[in-house]
């Protein structure tokens, strides 16, 4: 009888067998640690890189929608007139 392996939470046989083909079952990951450390660094940059551009775009987003609902008045031509004559 194959040994077994016990896979979340259940002792799952190690090995099946269909026909004339085996399917060996790994309880434990293949991948070197230092490819896995790597992994790891590689994710975590791109969910902070992902923060940051998410960011970005939410306050760039914020700021279109105050463009949008509160515009700045545009001055006439006799107070454009007042402001360049306030600073001569």
């Amino acid at each position: 009888m194959p040994a077994t392996a016990h896979i979340n939470g259940v002792f799952q046989p190690a090995t099946d067998r269909f026909g004339d083909f085996t399917i060996g079952h790994v309880p434990h990951s293949v991948v070197s640690p230092e490819r896995e450390a790597r992994r790891a660094v590689s994710h975590n940059w791109l969910i902070g890189t992902g923060f940051v551009f998410g960011l970005v775009a939410f306050f760039g987003a914020i700021s279109l929608i105050d463009r949008a609902l509160f515009p700045e008045p545009a001055l006439n031509a006799q107070e454009q007139a007042y402001f360049a004559q306030a600073y001569d």
